[in-house]
């Protein structure tokens, strides 16, 4: 956390209801569930036969989410069902990210409501780890917004520090 969240932050997650499902773009708005399984290493043919039905739904970034305890709880519970069928799909780590994503998009129960940059920003794919778009890091490692110049609440692995190499390891 880079601040302390605001009078209409607090607000607002006080209005989630059961089923909200409050979380934010991965690399960009425009990337789909389909994109993401090939850069997490998914085999061709798995999602050529999935193509149809992940065509449409995004990829969201699940570092930061948030929802009501009853809805985190059908979550792990259809994602305890769901992950024994997918994850030996992928190669990389970040596949519960996929999974999740396709979890909230395909269930009736779930509405996603998008995290704005604002709340929840990040640096994305080494090793140039740029910002979101709409966010960039000050000379400070601060990641702020660019219409504000405002800190984003959440800063999910933007900083000097994994930028000049520090834990790129572990990323990579």
């Amino acid at each position: 956390m880079q601040r302390g969240l605001n009078e209409e932050e607090k607000a607002f997650l006080k209005t989630l209801k059961k089923g909200d499902f409050y979380v934010g773009m991965n690399e960009s708005e425009k990337e789909k569930l389909e994109d993401e399984a090939f850069k997490l290493g998914a085999d061709q043919s798995f999602v050529k036969n999935l193509s149809k039905e992940i065509k449409r739904k995004r990829i969201f970034n699940t570092g930061v989410m948030a929802a009501r305890k009853s809805t985190f709880k059908k979550l792990y519970d259809i994602y305890a069902n769901e992950c024994p069928v997918w994850e030996a799909k992928f190669k990389h780590y970040a596949k519960q990210q996929w999974i999740i994503s396709y979890i909230i998009q395909s269930y009736s129960f779930f509405k996603v409501i998008e995290m704005p940059s604002s709340f929840h920003s990040h640096c994305h794919r080494p090793p140039a780890l740029l910002p979101n778009q709409n966010t960039f890091i000050d000379n400070n490692g601060i990641l702020k917004m660019t219409s504000t110049k405002t800190p984003v609440l959440f800063n999910h692995l933007c900083c000097k520090l994994f930028a000049e190499g520090f834990h790129r390891t572990s990323v990579e």
